[in-house]
């Protein structure tokens, strides 16, 4: 049915399929040989009470996922200031009231956790606030209530007109 030529060229072409897949799948084995000690990776949670604050505001930060007893940096970000430090309890759970600072600008900002991880490494978990103005966050009130301005003088242009044309009367010409 096939000529020897065709055969030998069918062979040559699986034989360089075959290898062109091992030299893919054999560097693919190496990297998930080479998984970090620290594996499974770190994760955990960090959760503020009260997502939208004021500036100067308590707010209580929980998170877990730490190593007992793991010191815990605490960070108020957009421009970073430090709200100090906690440790973690002997379970690896976080649980401390910081105050946003008071220089706080109006906007999304994080709040940032990191400290030794439970499996090892650093462990950096985060949770996001909105700080808002005295107010309840709009643009501060810069003018005058001129309302009640506006009613006089349209009020007083009301009985101007009144006047003028009660006092005016068609004029009467005589022959």
């Amino acid at each position: 049915m096939f000529k020897h030529t065709n055969n030998h060229k069918m062979r040559k072409a699986v034989l360089g399929l075959a290898i062109g897949v091992a030299s893919v799948m054999v560097p693919m084995g190496a990297a998930a040989a080479s998984v970090p000690a620290g594996y499974p990776a770190n994760s955990g949670t960090l959760t503020v009470n009260d997502t939208t604050v004021t500036a100067g505001q308590a707010v209580e930060v929980t998170g877990d996922g730490f190593a007992p007893g793991a010191e815990v940096a605490l960070e108020f970000r957009s421009t970073p200031v430090s709200l100090g430090s906690a440790s973690a309890t002997g379970g690896g759970v976080l649980s401390t009231t910081v105050t946003i600072p008071a220089s706080a600008s109006t906007g999304t900002h994080t709040i940032v956790a990191t400290g030794e991880g439970a499996a090892g490494g650093t462990l950096v978990l985060s949770a996001e606030i909105t700080v808002e103005g005295a107010g309840g966050g709009g643009l501060a009130f810069t003018g005058g209530n001129t309302w009640a301005l506006a009613v006089a003088a349209l009020g007083a242009m009301a009985v101007g007109w009144l006047l003028i044309s009660v006092t005016r009367r068609p004029s009467t010409t005589s022959a």
